[in-house]
């Protein structure tokens, strides 16, 4: 059996600061960031509807992944919305990331943890899961609310990554995760130019499947009351031999599923295999995944990103 548990791996949230005195703090913050520059741990970052914003990078000296960061933006272009927004992956970030990025919020908004927890509204999260020893191409995953698909393959022809759902919609990725790290790896390097320290890549293949949840509005004191996400998502891990015909046929009705949901792909089969193929992709329901059994960890997440009231 395999065990899991899942992980925020991106929030976005707003908090209102109704303080004009404290708006005006956090803006002087901000700008003094952005002259202190990179070298000092410090990167520009606007847009997202605000006027001025910075990435705030947590130290690797201290054993933070490197590229790790907070976004704090602040000064909505629209006077509806809150006027604090703050984006970071909970995962990499940790509860002792937040310990230390108090240092910097001491500056201008000392009871921003709080605040977070009584007034915060999530506006993005997305929520994964990782798989170890599973390559995408091992299974299929389908949803009933899904009706558009993607996919991407690599140079070898393998698949890599997975759409369920549109872009702007709460879309399901399912992605090689070894491949994910390679990539931001070679990014890094491109980057740096020089020596640096690279981010581990396990030698046995990892497929995650998450959950990004774009079109959200959910005030942080409910997050442990909302429901299940991946509830409705179906992982099929079908036995190739086991399908009638020739091997060839079952990966390009696996492809064909991949990217049009396998009732489409049952639809291109021939009528002879139809009903056969079908019998067999139902049954080969992947016994390591059930959606109840992922979110009764839930909470743990949510303790894990401090996102819990304690």
């Amino acid at each position: 059996m395999i065990k899991y548990k899942p992980k925020i791996d991106k929030v976005s949230l707003t908090v209102p600061v109704p303080e004009a005195e404290l708006q005006n703090e956090a803006t002087a913050v901000i700008t003094s960031m952005n002259a202190a520059g990179k070298e000092n741990g410090y990167l520009w970052a606007g847009g997202s509807g605000y006027k001025a914003g910075a990435r705030i990078y947590l130290p690797t000296t201290l054993g933070f992944k490197k590229g790790t960061y907070m976004r704090v933006q602040v000064g909505p272009q629209d006077g509806s919305k809150n006027f604090l927004r703050l984006e970071w992956n909970p995962s990499a970030v940790g509860l002792k990331g937040l310990a230390y990025l108090q240092q910097e919020f001491d500056q201008f908004l000392p009871d921003w943890r709080q605040r977070i927890l009584d007034h915060g509204r999530v506006t993005r999260m997305d929520i994964a899961c990782d798989f170890a020893r599973i390559r995408v191409d091992d299974i299929i995953v389908w949803s009933k609310k899904v009706q558009k698909y993607g996919m991407y393959t690599n140079a070898q022809g393998e698949t890599e990554t997975l759409y369920l759902g549109a872009k702007e919609s709460n879309q399901v990725v399912v992605y090689d995760r070894v491949a994910k790290l390679r990539q931001e790896n070679q990014s890094d390097f491109k980057q740096a130019g020089t020596i640096m320290v690279m981010k581990p890549v396990p030698k046995y293949p990892i497929t995650r499947i998450e959950r990004r949840q774009r079109k959200v509005s959910i005030p942080v004191s409910n997050l442990l009351e909302i429901d299940n996400p991946f509830s409705g998502v179906v992982v099929y891990q079908p036995v190739p031999h086991q399908f009638p015909a020739t091997l060839y046929r079952y990966p390009a009705f696996r492809n064909a599923c991949q990217m049009r949901g396998y009732k489409r792909a049952l639809a291109m089969m021939p009528p002879a295999h139809r009903a056969t193929y079908e019998k067999k992709l139902l049954a080969s329901l992947a016994p390591w995944w059930d959606a109840d059994s992922v979110w009764k960890h839930w909470p743990h997440a949510l303790k894990n990103a401090g996102l819990l009231a304690p």
